[in-house]
Parts: structure tokens; C-alpha cells; sequence
């Protein structure tokens, strides 16, 4: 079963997947880098070499969502993803389902962070 990291872009996916690692996947928590990559991103291309023709047709990629989660989850193992997908369905396509997925933990980042202000040099007004 797959356990989602799910977030909007630079909003501190990578953070929690060193915390999450070092807590994890080492010895008395101690905090590595060599640690993250026990926790990868989905989708990847090599996650779909086997089911697609063309790893650059996102048609056969969308299709092959599910089946590729059939494949993780072959091992009957715990699996933790990175992802910034949304739970979702493009035509007939899910991104995933109850079969594949235990839950999710979905990263917020305070938006505001995010922002980015610019002055108008005409009437000095602020926008966003």
C-alpha cells in the first residue's frame, strides 16, 4: 500500500521526506541524505517502462497510472511517494485508488511565504 506526501510545489515536500526518512529508515533517527531516497516521487518514467510504448505520451502515462501502482504494490510492502498530484481522474483515468493507496499527508505551506510582491513605479501600488 502506498502512503501519499502530497504538495503544491517548494512547499516542503523534500523537508518532511528527510524528517520522515531519518525517522523511519535509519538507525535511532539520525538525519542523511542518503536516507531520501527511500522515499521517491510518482510518477517517474522507470515506473511505466514496462507498461507504456512511449514514455513521453502523457495519454499512455494516464492510463497506466493504476497499473503501475498494481505493480508497487506487488510486494504487499509499505511504500511512502512524494508526489504533487491531486487526487484526480482525467476522462476514465484515476490517479489512484483504494486498492493502491493506505493515505496521504498532504503539505501546506502558509501561502503567504509564497508571494511574490512587485511596486508599479507609476502609482506605487503593491501586487501579487
Amino acid at each position: 500500500m502506498i502512503i501519499w506526501l502530497a504538495s503544491y510545489p517548494k512547499s516542503g515536500n523534500t523537508w518532511v521526506r528527510h524528517f520522515l526518512a531519518s525517522l523511519i529508515y535509519s538507525n535511532q533517527g539520525k538525519a542523511g541524505l542518503e536516507k531520501l531516497g527511500f522515499i521517491m516521487q510518482y510518477p517517474k518514467r522507470d515506473q511505466f517502462e514496462k507498461l507504456v510504448t512511449n514514455l513521453d505520451d502523457f495519454n499512455q502515462i494516464k492510463k497506466n497510472w493504476i497499473n503501475s501502482q498494481n505493480l508497487i504494490n506487488s510486494d504487499n510492502k509499505l511504500s511512502i511517494f512524494k508526489t504533487h498530484h491531486v487526487l484526480c481522474s482525467l476522462g476514465k483515468d484515476n490517479f489512484t485508488d483504494k486498492k493502491n493507496t493506505l493515505g496521504a499527508i498532504y503539505i501546506v505551506r502558509d501561502p503567504r511565504n509564497c508571494l511574490l510582491y512587485t511596486s508599479d513605479a507609476a502609482d506605487d501600488s503593491l501586487r501579487v
